[in-house]
């Protein structure tokens, strides 16, 4: 996987002027700040198909394909494994924290769900989005994750989509905040909330993306809510601590990235079933800038046998 070059926080600044001024009312996957902001969250990586002979064993490929991409490839029993070691590696890093081991156990099984690898699927996305001084935008697409790692359209023949940003398996890594920063933020009968600060060490690591010098990183906090009867993840949202700006450069009022969850059986685990994007700035020759986008994913439908692709996070 390629590495973005870094840049100052100026330069930065002209990337999201730049990014603010493509069209951003494109059908086939808008692209906006939207997408960039992303990155704080997210690896982008592909995997492919191959398979092992011995049906008693997890099977486990990794592969590159012609662009050089390397892929892994998982079975059912090989992403049970790999949830498993998410689990016990989440385990670890909350006894850094002053959560109850109650609380503890419930963030570390519904993280661990969270993301198990992205199975090779279909499914439908439904998108509204609002912008600043521009007509409210809708489309809906039908999407296919095949075993070259990438999402393809219905009607584009072959798309490079964004597959481990913009899909309903968005990948997060087993530990993405500073454990130590929990806090119980709210509890009830059915639910339990917490909020840490992002680990902007784990986003570095993670594609050294332009943003890498971009004061976001120190201002992001991540909001989980479980389920507390199942153990399993009902939200996940990135968001800024409070506002931010450089002086004559940009001032960051709001940025929101929300993650809901929900079982799909025949994937036998958890997807995004709506997603929502807010970002309130004003920037410099830009003016303000005003990002509201909502997404909705359904009709998921995994391949049988089940095989989920894996990032190389390295």
């Amino acid at each position: 996987m390629s590495k973005m070059e870094r840049i100052d926080q100026t330069r930065f600044t002209m990337k999201l002027i730049e990014h603010g001024n493509q069209n951003v009312r494109a059908k086939i996957r808008p692209n906006s700040l939207t997408n960039a902001l992303l990155v704080l969250l997210i690896s982008v990586g592909w995997i492919t198909d191959n398979y092992g002979e011995d049906e008693n064993e997890a099977k486990v490929e990794t592969l590159t394909n012609s662009k050089g991409e390397t892929f892994t490839l998982m079975d059912l029993d090989a992403m049970v494994s790999y949830r498993t070691e998410r689990k016990a590696e989440l385990e670890e890093s909350l006894e850094l924290s002053n959560l109850s081991a109650e609380h503890q156990d419930l963030i570390a099984n519904a993280l661990a769900k969270a993301f198990v690898g992205i199975p090779l699927s279909s499914y439908s996305e439904t998108s509204r989005q609002e912008h600043l001084k521009e007509e409210t935008t809708e489309s809906s697409d039908n999407w296919t994750i095949k075993e070259d790692g990438r999402m393809h359209h219905e009607v584009v023949p072959f798309f490079p989509g964004t597959l481990m940003t913009e899909s309903p398996f968005v990948f997060l890594h087993p530990v993405p905040f500073l454990p130590e920063t929990g806090t119980l933020l709210g509890s009830s009968t059915n639910e339990v909330t917490f909020e840490f600060e992002a680990d902007s060490s784990k986003i570095d690591n993670v594609g050294e993306s332009a943003l890498a010098d971009f004061p976001l990183q120190s201002s992001l906090m991540f909001e989980v809510i479980v389920d507390r009867n199942e153990r399993t993840p009902k939200r996940i949202t990135l968001k800024l601590r409070k506002p931010i700006r450089l002086p004559m450069i940009f001032a960051i009022k709001t940025v929101s990235q929300q993650y809901d969850y929900s079982f799909v059986e025949n994937c036998d685990c958890f997807a995004i079933h709506r997603s929502k994007t807010h970002i309130d700035a004003s920037m410099i020759f830009r003016g303000r800038v005003f990002i509201a986008k909502e997404s909705t994913y359904d009709n998921i439908v995994c391949d049988q046998p089940l095989r989920y692709l894996l990032p190389d996070i390295e």
